[in-house]
């Protein structure tokens, strides 16, 4: 079936449009908490935003030291994740911006994109260097412990540009530098299926529906 664009935004008189100013360098990710009140914006001002939904009203900033490349937000709002290309990744208090715990990144990879699993039992850091991607992923609460040791420690010879849970964590799925996607097992990195969905272009970002019956890149 073909999908239908909406056109209830054009006849809806409800539907309000905002401009949001705050960050001074190229916004690298948005993202909605799980109520949906609140997003959260990155940026390579080493800054991560916080904004009402209702109002766009900046509510809140957590300041890194380095350009930020993507964030996550725990489901309750309680801690908000950022990666940084260079420094490592940061867990900040969601309410008073406190740095929790700083993750530094080894051997030479760089912090490119961090995850939550359903439940937040996990977290989830991919991190590249060239070619080479290596996924780590944590017990989240071990890490607010101060335990950094990986649960388990996935690589791949070739750059991913995202690593995110499916359907109640059953499977892990990634896109590439060269416009392939799979779906993999998050317990061995053992590729199930493979498809070339946008050939020889990057993948920048994709994103499930809220039910996990869509996925769009």
């Amino acid at each position: 079936n073909k999908l239908k664009m909406s056109k209830k935004s054009k006849e809806n008189p409800t539907v309000k449009s905002f401009s949001l100013n705050g960050h001074s360098r190229p916004v690298r990710m948005v993202r909605y908490n799980m109520d949906g009140d609140m997003f959260f914006t990155c940026s390579d001002d080493k800054l991560i935003m916080a904004w009402d939904n209702e109002t766009a009203e900046k509510v809140g900033v957590y300041e890194g030291e380095g350009a930020c490349r993507s964030l996550a937000v725990s489901k309750n709002t309680e801690y908000v994740i950022g990666s940084y290309r260079l420094e490592g990744v940061n867990i900040f208090e969601a309410t008073t911006g406190d740095v929790l715990l700083h993750l530094d990144i080894t051997d030479g990879y760089k912090a490119e994109y961090v995850e939550f699993s359903y439940g937040d039992h996990e977290l989830l850091v991919l991190n590249v260097k060239g070619e080479k991607s290596r996924i780590d992923i944590y017990d989240f609460s071990k890490l607010l412990k101060c335990n950094t040791k990986p649960l388990r420690t996935i690589s791949f010879d070739e750059e991913i540009t995202q690593a995110t849970y499916g359907y109640l964590n059953e499977k892990l799925y990634l896109s590439t530098n060269k416009g392939k996607m799979y779906i993999a097992d998050p317990q061995t990195g053992e590729i199930d299926v493979e498809a070339k969905v946008h050939p020889g272009f990057t993948i920048f970002s994709f994103t499930f529906s809220k039910d996990f019956s869509l996925l769009a890149s």
